[in-house]
């Protein structure tokens, strides 16, 4: 295998910080939502035994859970988050039925060319992890 390509522990592994990253959680909390995206649709049919729902709320709500200091998330098991979420005083029902950016893009004024051209890379780098979320089904 040349060095070009990316093994799939690779991919893995930059989708896991991509997510942390974004959504500015722990990287335990970034590997539930992605395996827990994962048991949803359309990688899962609605009459797959292993099917889970998934919804921005859910997705909102875990972003949440994650702000709890020495939270456990390798003992929350798929379909058990909504009583653990219960548990710690988390409405999913509550949340916004949109995405919640919690690491917002900033915009610095600055006129030299060479900002401008690290604008356009950010810019860049930003559609494509905007690309890859979208592609997990978490934007």
């Amino acid at each position: 295998m040349s060095n070009l390509q990316e093994t799939n522990r690779e991919i893995y592994e930059k989708r896991i910080k991509i997510i942390s990253d974004y959504f500015n959680v722990s990287s335990d909390c970034a590997v539930f939502m992605y395996y827990r995206r994962k048991r949803g649709y359309p990688w899962k049919r609605s009459t797959d035994i292993k099917y889970l729902h998934w919804n921005i709320q859910l997705q909102n709500a875990l972003i949440k859970l994650d702000m709890i200091i020495d939270f456990n998330w390798k003992l929350l098991e798929f379909g058990n988050e909504y009583e653990e979420l219960e548990r710690h005083g988390i409405d999913i029902y509550n949340q916004p039925k949109y995405v919640i950016e919690t690491n917002p893009r900033r915009d610095i004024e600055n006129t030299t060319w060479q900002y401008n051209i690290s604008k356009k890379r950010k810019q860049q780098q930003r559609r494509e992890i905007k690309q890859i979320l979208k592609s997990i089904g978490l934007l």
